[in-house]
């Protein structure tokens, strides 16, 4: 089982800075899911799709290639 750690807090409040320099003395990967949710976001509003709208948007997940690379690579 592996376990996570989940980090939140208000937008600006330092929980990217924390989660990295976290995972960097723990030696673990450090996902930030905020990117992960903006890439979808800017994808709905690239395709004129309202994100209140769950189905759209879940339309539009199954359509989408997303990649995370770690540290830019």
């Amino acid at each position: 089982m592996q376990k996570v750690i989940a980090i939140d807090g208000p937008s600006a409040s330092g929980k990217s800075t924390l989660a990295r320099m976290l995972a960097e003395k723990l030696a673990v990967p450090c996902v930030n899911t905020g990117s992960m949710f903006r890439a979808v976001a800017f994808a709905a509003h690239r395709a004129g799709i309202d994100t209140a709208d769950e189905a759209a948007v879940t339309k539009l997940l199954s359509s989408l290639r997303l990649e995370y690379r770690r540290n830019g690579r």
